[in-house]
Formats: C-alpha cells, structure tokens, sequence
C-alpha cells in the first residue's frame, strides 16, 4: 500500500480550513497538521520595503496562509482532494489563493496504520 504526504497550502480562511478537517475526518484521514505561515508576496511587501513596490507581482494580499499536511493511503487521495475541492469558499481554483498537491512518503515511523 503507499502512502502520500497531502499538502494543501491556502490563504487563512477559518471556514474553510473546519470544513477541510471535517471532511478529511469523515472519510477516514484522522490525522493532519495545521501549520500558520506567511507567503513570499506578504515577506516581501512587509519585511523588504525597498521591494515593496514588486508585491503587486504575486497574487493574492492576504496577511497569512495556512498549511494542512497529512500522510494518507494513496487510495484516499482523490477523495481528500475532492474534500478541498468541495469545501465552501475552495480557493484552489484563484490564482495566489491556495494550492493542493502530493508527494510520495518512502519511509515513517510512529504512527499506527490508518492513520
């Protein structure tokens, strides 16, 4: 059976990120991590003043994003990708609002199977 580590990276929206973890809990994932973080456009716009002016390249302008990280069975995957998808105010599809992706897990350890 391989695994994934799911990464769905949006703009901070409290809805959403519930109804992302309600969903992901009602098809089996029970476990994710929520990680706060800020995207390269806000660094540049609040931290490098002298490119200030270059923050109108990267889309998007809200303050913070969110990142949701879990490892699953590739057979939820799509499942959990629909969860994103389906979920009220979904960003994915707004350029500079979020992105969802998978990368292949090789090896963990610590966490019992079925996550």
């Amino acid at each position: 059976m391989k695994t994934v580590m799911l990464v769905c990276i949006i703009k901070r929206s409290r809805v959403l990120i519930d109804q992302i973890m309600t969903g992901f809990m009602e098809i089996g994932v029970t476990g994710a991590t929520l990680i706060e973080g800020r995207g390269m456009g806000q660094i540049v716009k609040q931290d490098v003043p002298i490119f200030s002016g270059l923050a109108e390249l990267f889309p998007g302008g809200e303050t913070d994003s969110s990142m949701i990280f879990s490892v699953v069975d590739e057979e939820v995957l799509e499942a959990a990708v629909a969860v994103v998808e389906q979920a009220e105010g979904s960003v994915l599809g707004t350029p500079g609002k979020g992105i969802i992706f998978a990368l292949p897990v090789t090896y963990f350890k610590g966490v019992k199977h079925g996550f």
